[in-house]
């Protein structure tokens, strides 16, 4: 738990670190690079027979970046790209192919030709059907690139960098595992990345006019802000067709209390950055069950001005972390992500409020294949269930005075 509370934080941090872009200066780059992964290397099996998901291979991959100038010698980045992983010592599947989604930064060292590098990768698998033969796998993967940029001419760098695990490529459900004389011993999938990486980089010329413009954040007004929000929510609308049931659909509340910080980036566009505690009622229609759940939130997001100046549109990320520790293992996953989208409504100079709807990024819950036996004693069998959230919050904002920067 505290380490997930960690990794959180210190992601917003190095999203805040980037969005301080002045005088921008734009070029494309392309990346090639390879190198040595290693498969729970830290996170050692526990069990003798827990070994599967532990071994090495090679990474391959290729992206294209754009660049921008900030700070005057440090550079914003975001990037897209593909990564084919080849196991070599890994027994549960075959090569795959990921599309990457990357977000980083370039920092100037005290050396002239060196940079410290940093990029938050994520890792969307491509293939249709899942190769993992536990079902472990998971569509998307976070982990967190550093390392050292050299420069060796104008137009090509040299780099060395190593991941760190955010958001792991296999995860277990505690579900699955090895039948032995002492019963089920679960499959430990929970696995870490770990390795290093080399290749090179082309900076292409910088061309004449930009795709991003220009942050205007010095100078530009910030506030802080506390919003109470509540809603009503439906879950599992869209389900898996072998559970025909509907087992996990139900409905349930939401009640949020959350800080956030506001920063002006653009003439009409606000980066907002929250921190707070919400929580989700679930009331299992076919189980006849209600459950509470308790968690803590990190989002960030923006505000986008329309022309009709009392009326904003809002896109957040919201990440929650569940803080019981009596969460059903084979299906109930201890980080939540959503994507809110809505409109805020401006009242006073110090009262708004806000309308939203969430979309589902990473479920609550989440499962590999499962079984039930429904209400006339047939035996059914689910190959996964993934239960999206949908409804609609209503938050009251109060708005403390603008912070003069």
């Amino acid at each position: 738990m505290k380490k997930t509370i960690k990794k959180t934080i210190t992601l917003l941090f190095l999203i805040l670190g980037t969005f301080t872009i002045s005088n921008a200066q734009e070029h494309f780059e392309l990346e090639a690079g390879t190198g040595w992964t290693f498969f729970n290397l830290i996170n050692s099996p526990e069990y003798e027979y827990d070994d599967a998901y532990m071994g090495y291979g090679i990474q391959s991959t290729v992206d294209v970046w754009l660049s921008q100038r900030f700070k005057e010698k440090h550079d914003f980045k975001i990037g897209l790209g593909l990564t084919q992983y080849y196991f070599l010592d890994f027994e549960v599947t075959d090569p795959s192919y990921y599309a990457n989604f990357r977000i980083g930064a370039d920092f100037q060292t005290p050396f002239k030709k060196v940079k410290f590098t940093s990029s938050l990768s994520n890792h969307i698998y491509l293939h249709k059907y899942n190769e993992d033969r536990w079902d472990f796998r998971r569509r998307v993967f976070t982990k967190l690139d550093l390392g050292l940029r050299f420069q060796m001419n104008e137009r090509l760098s040299f780099y060395v960098n190593s991941p760190l695990t955010i958001f792991p490529m296999f995860q277990d459900d505690n579900f699955k595992g090895y039948f032995t004389v002492n019963g089920l011993i679960p499959a430990d999938a929970n696995v870490e990345l770990t390795g290093l990486n080399v290749g090179l980089i082309y900076n292409f010329k910088p061309h004449g006019k930009d795709l991003l413009k220009p942050l205007k954040t010095k100078g530009t007004p910030s506030n802080f802000g506390v919003e109470v929000s509540s809603g009503f929510l439906k879950y599992d609308i869209f389900n898996e067709d072998k559970d025909y049931v509907n087992y996990f659909q139900g409905t349930g509340r939401q009640v949020s209390a959350d800080v956030w910080y506001e920063k002006s980036i653009y003439d009409n566009v606000d980066l907002r950055v929250g921190l707070g505690y919400s929580n989700f009622t679930y009331e299992q229609t076919y189980l006849d069950t209600t459950k509470i759940f308790n968690t803590l939130n990190a989002r960030i997001g923006a505000n986008f001005q329309t022309k009709w100046k009392p009326l904003s549109i809002n896109a957040t990320v919201s990440n929650y972390i569940f803080l019981q520790d009596s969460l059903d293992k084979r299906f109930e996953q201890r980080v939540m992500t959503n994507l809110d989208l809505g409109a805020t409504f401006h009242v006073t100079d110090n009262f708004d409020i806000r309308v939203t709807t969430p979309i589902t990024i990473a479920a609550m819950i989440n499962s590999g294949r499962w079984s039930f036996i429904d209400k006339d004693d047939n035996y059914n069998l689910v190959d996964k269930s993934y239960v999206g959230m949908s409804g609609l919050n209503i938050g009251l904002i109060y708005t403390f005075g603008k912070i003069k920067e």
